[in-house]
């Protein structure tokens, strides 16, 4: 499957965030919002290329290959796993991380790296979580 850049997605994780200068890259809360965003991007993506058919085959992509891609974001396990902090910035509390986002399902399986930075947002209640990048 050919890969799918995506360079800034932003969602804003609703819920207290108290206490945003503890939290870290590791936070579960915090994959499972990166896991979320990239799983919904990816399936409207995939959506989209499905309903090309034959100008996909055209364009040099295997509908074979994409549809078990997208089976792979739909339905398979993703994880984000061997995270590191890469930086952070204390002035906004803004928080850079680095992982390996890994995706599993009946035996397939794909890894790729994803960049991603959270920090509260300005009144405190709701954190802004961002993927800078997949590679």
């Amino acid at each position: 499957m050919k890969k799918i850049y995506i360079f800034v997605i932003v969602f804003i994780m609703f819920g207290a965030v108290q206490q945003a200068a503890a939290q870290k890259c590791d936070n579960k809360a915090v994959k499972e919002q990166v896991i979320k965003l990239y799983k919904d991007y990816n399936v409207k993506v995939c959506n989209e290329l499905l309903q090309y058919g034959d100008a996909m085959i055209i364009m040099g992509y295997d509908p074979q290959v994409i549809n078990k891609g997208c089976k792979l974001i739909k339905n398979g396990k993703i994880t984000i796993e061997n995270v590191i902090t890469t930086n952070i910035n204390k002035s906004v509390q803004k928080y850079f991380c680095q992982g390996t986002l890994k995706m599993a399902l009946n035996g397939l399986g794909h890894e790729e790296r994803i960049s991603y930075s959270f920090q509260p947002t300005d009144d405190r209640k709701n954190l802004w979580i961002q993927i800078e990048d997949i590679q």
